[in-house]
């Protein structure tokens, strides 16, 4: 009994341990700092992972994107730019998409306006949205010889300030056969020459010199009288 007694007293029960499941080695407690334990044994903080960057308006581009109006949904990197003033697409260029407004877009082929024989008078609205834009427009009327026509084309309401030119041409060769340049508006007319055949197919152009502005409205008519 006084053996039993002298070995418990021997023994320290102030020192914690932590027993490994499974195995036989007991290892000292280790008084932690609030982390988590990553899977490799280190500590991982709360505060080590960056917030991803804030989308305020939610059209899937941040500023860091290149959302250089985080507050509009309707302007980020890859909207179409409109004509109203606006980089809607952050590329540092104003209303470059304008052209989706016109009726007349795009350009790669004239638009055709149809025999004047039937329809002697046309008139029409298009728009000049940049200064490399051109407007065409193909027609054709039949000559027969004797009679006497006059063609006549007059566009207005070209921007303040702008400089536009109306060009007449022959559809087949090119050939450039009444043209008028300038501002405010614009007026050409075609006389028939006596004992020629003028009819076929001609086309008119619409470009300009100086100046062009998506948000006018031009004004363009073409008749064909006797």
């Amino acid at each position: 009994m006084t053996f039993l007694l002298a070995l418990l007293l021997a023994c320290d029960f102030h020192a914690a341990t932590k027993v490994v499941d499974g195995g036989d080695t007991a290892l000292p407690a280790v008084e932690g700092d609030g982390g988590t334990a990553g899977a490799d044994g280190g500590e991982s903080g709360g505060d080590d992972t960056a917030a991803p960057p804030e989308d305020a308006d939610g059209d899937g581009f941040s500023e860091a994107d290149g959302d250089c109006e985080d507050g509009d949904p309707a302007i980020h990197p890859g909207a179409e730019d409109r004509c109203d003033g606006v980089d809607e697409d952050c590329d540092g260029s104003v209303d470059e998409d304008a052209w989706m407004d016109d009726p007349g877009e795009p350009d790669d082929a004239p638009l055709d306006l149809g025999s004047l024989d039937e329809n002697p008078s046309i008139t029409l609205t298009g728009g000049l949205y940049d200064a490399s834009d051109v407007d065409r427009y193909a027609f054709s009327f039949t000559d027969h010889g004797w009679s006497v026509f006059k063609l006549e084309a007059t566009l207005d309401n070209i921007p303040e300030g702008a400089t536009w030119r109306l060009v007449l041409s022959e559809a087949d060769t090119g050939e450039v056969r009444a043209q008028a340049e300038g501002s405010e508006s614009l007026a050409l007319e075609l006389d028939d020459e006596l004992l020629h055949d003028d009819g076929g197919d001609w086309e008119l152009t619409v470009s300009s010199v100086e100046g062009a502005d998506c948000a006018s409205t031009y004004l363009l008519a073409i008749l064909l009288s006797e």
